[in-house]
């Protein structure tokens, strides 16, 4: 079995886990993208329909689980989501964000990616 196809299929089994909550599950499948994705620094954020905003429900810095950010805010997060398509932002772009989208991580390199459940994002 491929390092890939391993790791779809742990998630997936992680996902389909009935013995854990939805928020341990979404913290071991953080893990395991960071792992595939070979980073340091990773989280899964929500849409918080209730409020309008993005809230971190897992991460591998336990520390800004529970953050939010407001749809409407110009950020990293929410421009991928906006458009619905992944948002790569270097050094460069990251700037244009700042101080709006200033986070707990240091690198000066993101990758925000929206996901999508039955045609509808989730985050």
């Amino acid at each position: 079995m491929s390092y890939d196809l391993c790791e779809k299929y742990k998630i997936g089994k992680t996902l389909l886990r009935q013995d854990i909550s939805f928020d341990e599950k979404l913290q071991d499948v953080v893990n395991i993208l960071a792992k595939c994705l070979r980073v340091k620094r990773c989280s899964i954020m929500i849409i918080n329909p209730d409020d309008l905003t993005l809230e971190v429900k897992a991460a591998t810095n336990h520390e800004i689980i529970g953050l939010k950010r407001k749809l409407c805010d110009v950020t990293i997060s929410t421009r991928a989501l906006i458009d619905d398509t992944p948002f790569y932002s270097d050094e460069k772009r990251r700037s244009f964000f700042t101080p709006l989208d200033s986070s707990q991580y240091s690198s000066e390199f993101s990758v925000s990616i929206p996901i999508k459940y039955l045609d509808k994002n989730l985050a």
